[in-house]
């Protein structure tokens, strides 16, 4: 019996793959819609000098306060049904939220601190915290939101030339309980 072992004891049967039925892809995880607040937030200038670990808290907090999480939960859905179909590399998330955002009347990264009364601020250790300036007036409006369904959503975003490769073939659940008027785009 020789020591050596020949090559073609270890080469693998190749199988006829054309007989055996193609299983369908099942959808990916949705975006989280916390996630994708952080994600376009996390572009303020005011965040640029800092790591994203010292950020985190801060943007958690300011999720929690955030009155539109709603909004996030249906731009969030909308787009993981485009990615599932079309794939993620087809459609950026930050070009998605500066469209969508905008539409929505949620505020811009540069306008949030502002909007929310929010104001930045360094302790003595250098880490960041942020603290109502005040509060609210309340004929401020800081709620966004549209009677828009992921349907409409999809539309806008193929009017504004996102996601023009996705093909409506019925699977999309209905969702119009946001009432505030589309701003013109």
């Amino acid at each position: 019996m020789s020591a050596f072992v020949t090559l073609t004891s270890f080469t693998p049967a190749i199988s006829n793959t054309t007989d055996k039925a193609v299983k369908p892809t099942k959808p990916k995880k949705a975006l989280n819609a916390f996630i994708g607040f952080r994600c376009y937030y996390i572009s303020m200038l005011e965040f640029k000098a800092f790591p994203m670990k010292k950020l985190s808290n801060m943007l958690a907090e300011m999720w929690n306060e955030d009155t539109n999480k709603p909004v996030w939960a249906l731009l969030a859905k909308t787009w993981s049904h485009i990615c599932n179909q079309i794939g993620k590399e087809n459609v950026p998330l930050i070009p998605y939220f500066e469209l969508m955002c905008l539409a929505m009347l949620l505020p811009s990264p540069d306008e949030y601190f502002k909007t929310f009364y929010w104001e930045l601020h360094l302790n003595e250790q250098n880490d960041l915290y942020i603290v109502h300036i005040s509060n609210p007036p309340e004929d401020t409006t800081t709620k966004s939101g549209t009677n828009m369904s992921v349907e409409e959503i999809i539309c806008y975003c193929q009017a504004h030339n996102y996601a023009k490769e996705f093909k409506f073939n019925g699977d999309l659940a209905t969702s119009s309980t946001f009432h505030v008027p589309l701003k013109p785009g």
